[in-house]
């Protein structure tokens, strides 16, 4: 960090607020004033630690199912779009938002010598599709995943809910004469996600 934090410096004032953002009050960033650069550097150093990808944990339930965290070697949470509308204004295009869509929940799962990851999805299946080809009802087969990022020492820092989830397809296993090993890469639908926030 510090010595990242001596390169921005020795870039000058500008390159400086460009990296750590116009957010920055006018003061810090070197205004009329000309702030010294030590202010940045101060800001700088004060502002949290990182949020890292590897420190998170997971709990998946729908019904009586639910996999061991272990086996998520993954998972990437959606956001949100906002489709815009045109309408039209005083003899111009102004937009405004109509509808809101939440993307879908992108899992990599890890596959052991029992299959533990195929058995699971293919559980969750069978409750969207029955043996006869009937569909399950939604409140069988729509279920909850939950991650929960994590700082340096493992205390969980926020709460990130995708509600009413449920697998899209049973994805493939690809066999051959490579000596690779077996991942599970699935796509959940998702209504909600929803945020809470610890600290």
């Amino acid at each position: 960090m510090s010595q990242l934090l001596d390169q921005l410096v020795s870039r000058g004032i500008a390159d400086v607020s460009s990296s750590l953002g116009k957010s920055a009050p006018a003061a810090a960033r070197g205004g009329a004033g000309g702030a010294n650069t030590r202010s940045w550097r101060t800001a700088a150093l004060s502002r949290a630690d990182p949020l890292l990808q590897f420190d998170w944990d997971i709990h998946i339930q729908v019904g009586g199912l639910t996999h061991r965290p272990e086996f998520v070697e993954n998972i990437v949470v959606p956001g949100t779009t906002v489709e815009a509308e045109p309408i039209y204004r005083a003899g111009s295009r102004v937009y405004i938002a109509t509808v809101h869509n939440v993307g879908a929940v992108s899992m990599r799962l890890y596959e052991d010598i029992q299959m533990s990851s195929t058995k699971f999805l293919r559980s969750w299946f069978g409750l969207i599709v029955k043996p006869n080809g009937d569909h399950g009802l939604p409140v069988e087969y729509k279920g909850v995943i939950e991650v929960y990022p994590t700082d340096a020492r493992g205390t969980r820092v926020a709460k990130i809910k995708c509600i009413n989830v449920f697998p899209t397809q049973n994805p493939p296993l690809t066999f051959g004469s490579e000596n690779e090993r077996q991942s599970l890469d699935v796509e959940f639908s998702c209504d909600v996600v929803e945020y809470e926030f610890y600290k």
